[in-house]
């Protein structure tokens, strides 16, 4: 059973896809995917200035506080005082370019944030997807409701749907996938 024990009495190791050969003398390959520690920012808001109370512990979650931080800023009109200098807000299509942000052509960006010195392809969507600093899409590539880490790389023709890349991760291109980590 999965998990359990085989007709042998030995325990079942758990299935692992990671292009490493199995080692009985070294587990460090399995335990390397989950010891890796991710910065987590937060920034704390006056009640005067937030509606907003949120702890962001799931992907979903801290798109929509991302989401909302956006939408209230340029609401308030408070984008350009509360923005770094350089920052490009499209107000009616509630997404924030940070400054060195590379955009390509005919590209659809909505409800999104795209990090500094970070660079979209062309022809790319991009639907409530938050871009960290330093991350390069490849061309034509769909993206919603995903999260891409620092310094991360998207290949070219990639579709990723609920997704969570790693910061300096690399999605090889043509992936289509739907729920995923990807991880370095």
């Amino acid at each position: 059973g999965a998990g359990g024990s085989d007709e042998s009495g030995e325990e079942e190791q758990p299935h692992r896809n990671d292009g490493e050969e199995d080692d009985d003398n070294n587990n460090v390959s399995m335990e390397k995917h989950y010891n890796r520690s991710f910065a987590v920012l937060a920034q704390v808001l006056s009640r005067e200035g937030s509606r907003l109370t949120l702890r962001a512990c799931t992907v979903p979650s801290y798109l929509y506080g991302c989401r909302e931080l956006v939408a209230h800023a340029i609401q308030k009109n408070q984008a350009a005082s509360s923005l770094p200098k350089g920052t490009t807000v499209q107000a009616k299509l509630n997404s924030v370019f940070m400054p060195d942000a590379v955009i390509g052509e005919k590209v659809k960006i909505q409800s999104s944030t795209v990090g500094s010195h970070s660079k979209v392809g062309n022809k790319c969507r991009l639907n409530n997807v938050v871009v960290m600093e330093n991350v390069t899409v490849g061309d034509n590539c769909v993206l919603q409701n995903s999260v891409l880490g620092a310094g991360a790389t998207i290949g070219e023709n990639c579709n990723l749907n609920d997704c969570q890349v790693a910061p300096g991760a690399t999605v090889p291109s043509f992936t289509k996938e739907k729920g995923e980590s990807f991880l370095v």
